[in-house]
């Protein structure tokens, strides 16, 4: 069975594939008490189970987007019931998103920084904010102390064999990502880890069991899932060199 990474995972319906999972979700949006009106934009929405989470605070429109055709099918047969929801392909080399100024409350972003560039793409998701709008991100960025040669040889293993790469590729760290947010009007930033030491990608019981029964039911998947799995062994020392973070930060008025 072929396929890239991210297509398997939306065959297998991935569920939180960001650090710290459904936790991480849960406590980013606890965070921000948003409105019940609030109009949301998701971006990097995967197989829709964040975005579902969304539809439940009701809020008066939500957009989601990612660069997957197939994430997107897959989010689409999700949330068949949520309304006021639409889905957006995303073009990873365009930073230019398809909305009018000004008129989101939220835009959401899980682990989407070594898939977008998200220094080019923040001045884009900064217009589409109204001012006091959040954005909320969760993302692996690179320790202070991480040598520049293993992250380079860490980016270019990730790129080959899954497609992407698990952080900003460049040597980007909180503290620069504190000074792009600055820089492009946004304050009130705050920073919490996203994940528990060894347990980057925490689930809860009830989606290791639909992960497992997905699995079982697709066994020409199998091959492939092995062949990541293999993959990922190699990329051992990257606990060494990440670490994950959630994001809030306000857009100036």
């Amino acid at each position: 069975m072929k396929g890239t990474y991210l297509e398997i995972e939306a065959r297998l319906g991935g569920e939180y594939l960001h650090a710290g999972g459904r936790r991480a979700t849960e406590l980013l949006l606890r965070s921000l008490n948003l409105p019940s009106d609030s109009q949301i934009l998701e971006i990097g929405c995967g197989t829709g189970a964040t975005t579902q989470r969304l539809a439940s605070l009701q809020p008066r429109l939500i957009a989601a987007g990612d660069r997957s055709r197939r994430m997107l099918k897959r989010a689409s047969r999700r949330c068949r019931q949520v309304r006021n929801l639409q889905f957006i392909l995303l073009d990873a080399s365009a930073p230019a998103l398809p909305f009018a100024r000004g008129g989101f409350d939220l835009l959401l972003a899980e682990s989407v920084a070594g898939i977008l560039d998200f220094q080019a793409a923040l001045p884009a998701w900064a217009d589409a904010l109204r001012p006091g709008g959040w954005l909320a991100l969760n993302d692996g960025l690179w320790k202070e102390d991480a040598p520049p040669d293993e992250i380079d040889r860490i980016v270019r293993l990730c790129i080959r064999r899954f497609g992407f790469s698990p952080a900003p590729p460049g040597r980007q760290t909180l503290a620069d990502w504190k000074r792009f947010l600055a820089r492009c009007g946004f304050g009130e930033i705050t920073a919490a880890a996203a994940a528990r030491p060894g347990r980057v990608h925490d689930t809860d019981a009830a989606t290791r069991r639909r992960r497992r029964l997905a699995k079982l039911i697709r066994p020409g998947l199998w091959p492939a899932l092995l062949r990541y799995k293999r993959f990922q062994a190699e990329l051992a020392p990257i606990a060494d060199l990440l670490e994950y973070w959630i994001i809030l930060a306000r857009k100036g008025g």
